[in-house]
């Protein structure tokens, strides 16, 4: 795009030369080195606008990639981060919403342990893994529903967590 436009601004240039509008040498040269230096910024300018649009596309979502989870009555929104439960949202903190979006997107696998700290800490985590059984209570405690069935987080010894609905009736 850049290319075009100073090759119009060339030939326009050129033109008004030929045209008789800029007469002296030094005005053509200055005219050359304006032409270099407007073809250099716009080059300059379409790289940083390219850069920065393909940034914003990054963020966006591919049109297969899933904005919205649910399960049950949990519906998690990955765009805005919120969490709800039937009409009520959850203050979730960040790492719990994280956790929570890597167990409800394929309700019943059982996630291990390492899987999970990769998925929602980091895979070079350098600490206890403690701090995931702590998010993992604090998440059960947020989605207990006041008595009734909620979505709960099972343990499987020795392999990890499960995240399942309770059965319907």
């Amino acid at each position: 795009m850049s290319a075009r436009l100073a090759s119009s601004v060339e030939s326009r240039l050129r033109q008004q030369v030929a045209a008789g509008r800029l007469e002296s040498d030094a005005v053509q040269l200055d005219a050359g080195v304006r032409l270099d230096r407007l073809s250099a910024s716009l080059l300059e300018s379409s790289r940083s606008v390219g850069e920065r649009l393909r940034a914003h596309l990054r963020r966006l979502p591919a049109p297969a990639e899933r904005t919205l989870i649910e399960v049950g009555d949990l519906r998690l929104d990955l765009l805005s981060r919120r969490a709800y439960l039937g009409p009520v949202e959850l203050a979730l903190r960040p790492k719990e919403f994280d956790l929570l979006a890597v167990l409800s997107a394929c309700p019943g696998k059982v996630h291990s342990r390492e899987d999970l700290m990769a998925n929602v800490w980091d895979e070079h985590w350098f600490g206890p893994t403690k701090t995931l059984d702590v998010h993992i209570s604090s998440l059960r405690r947020k989605l207990t529903k006041g008595g009734e069935p909620a979505p709960c987080i099972e343990t499987i010894r020795g392999r990890g967590y499960r995240f399942e609905l309770p059965p319907a009736g």
